[in-house]
């Protein structure tokens, strides 16, 4: 079934439905079906059917990934990585929010990443409270990793937590309010959040694992995994969740149908010739494909000069807190669009300067097809 209006059992399902009278249709103007149903003919099984078959201007209605037992396994992987990371950032939070409210200058001295350090950890563990740390002293603190003076503060980057610093920590949580009557039910919570974390973070590296290492072993999405992995910033998790929710590459023709295969494009709308564009970004297909490329784009617009300028211009226009989301979205569809499907349809390497990429397609200009 080609792409196009011409879907031929859309046209029958269509036919057999006598609540479908209505159908506004311009040969001139619509690209997809899908995008010429009014509001009104629309129900639930039309709906189900053009999400199947992902029926969007500028997408594929290819969306499945056939019988590729290796692919649809390490998505199921991926999926499940995604999924427990959302529940360990759950109770991270609320373990942030413990420290916070009952410990803040352990808070303030351990910001971010610092405060999930094995060291930091361990000291919370023995010393959560504020009267806790006072009453084990300086010496106390660098005892948590024998042979090492200080090593809790090896959280601290770059350079040592100096002794200084532990009397400033200390002297702080002279200063904090001591809550007596909330100690046991708090550090009984503390110590199971910790657990929690702990055995998420354990489950996170054994499905992802299971679902790299089978796509590593497969002949055939091993070039693919060695291709995006390769991408600035695009750990194993990101490679993983990319791979897999793209699927054949075959199956696109543009990189704007990749784009909107994975909700980075606007929706759009017919209304006789005109075609309205609206604001906002679909969201529709794959969700874990979707965040890959996003969370992608934090590392892109640090790293990659054209989307370091890309970001700033955008996020410049708009509100503080919008304008970084917007920005982010920007950097994906155009990296999806532009990059990431030139990179898998055409087996061409990732460059990090469009002048590299220049060079490379004037020394190569018959780069193999997909």
């Amino acid at each position: 079934m080609s792409t196009g209006i011409y879907y031929e059992a859309l046209w029958d399902y269509l036919h057999a439905e006598t609540d479908c009278a209505r159908v506004l249709y311009n040969a001139r103007t619509t690209a997809h079906m899908g995008e010429v149903l009014a509001e009104k003919v629309r129900n639930e099984h039309i709906d189900a059917y053009l999400l199947a078959q992902q029926v969007r201007l500028g997408s594929t209605p290819e969306g499945w990934l056939g019988h590729d037992e290796t692919l649809l396994s390490a998505r199921e992987g991926s999926r499940i990585v995604r999924d427990l990371a959302k529940d360990g950032n759950r109770k991270k939070n609320q373990f942030k929010m413990y420290v916070r409210r009952y410990n803040p200058p352990v808070y303030r001295a351990f910001a971010g990443a610092k405060l999930w350090h094995p060291a930091v950890q361990t000291l919370l563990q023995k010393y959560f409270f504020p009267e806790d740390l006072v009453a084990a002293g300086v010496e106390a603190v660098p005892s948590l990793r024998s042979g090492q003076a200080l090593a809790v503060l090896e959280a601290r980057s770059p350079g040592r937590f100096t002794r200084a610093e532990v009397e400033v920590l200390l002297t702080e949580c002279q200063k904090c309010y001591g809550r007596t009557g909330q100690r046991d039910v708090v550090r009984q919570r503390m110590t199971e959040l910790a657990h929690d974390i702990q055995t998420i973070e354990q489950r996170k590296r054994g499905n992802l694992k299971l679902g790299y290492g089978r796509l590593r072993k497969d002949p055939k999405w091993r070039p693919v995994v060695k291709r995006v992995r390769a991408i600035i910033g695009c750990g194993r998790t990101l490679t993983l969740g990319i791979t897999t929710e793209v699927g054949p590459i075959a199956r696109f023709d543009t990189g704007a149908q990749l784009a909107s295969f994975l909700g980075l494009t606007t929706s759009k709308h017919i209304s006789g010739t005109t075609l309205h564009k609206a604001k906002h970004i679909t969201k529709q297909g794959s969700p874990n494909g979707r965040y890959a490329v996003v969370k992608l784009a934090e590392y892109l617009k640090r790293k990659v000069p054209k989307y370091v300028a890309m970001y700033a211009r955008i996020k410049g226009k708009k509100p503080p807190r919008k304008g970084h989301r917007i920005a982010l979205v920007a950097i994906a569809r155009d990296f999806t669009e532009n990059v990431l499907f030139d990179m898998l349809k055409h087996e061409r390497p990732f460059f990090k300067e469009v002048e590299d990429y220049r060079q490379y397609r004037q020394a190569h200009p018959r780069s193999k097809a997909a």
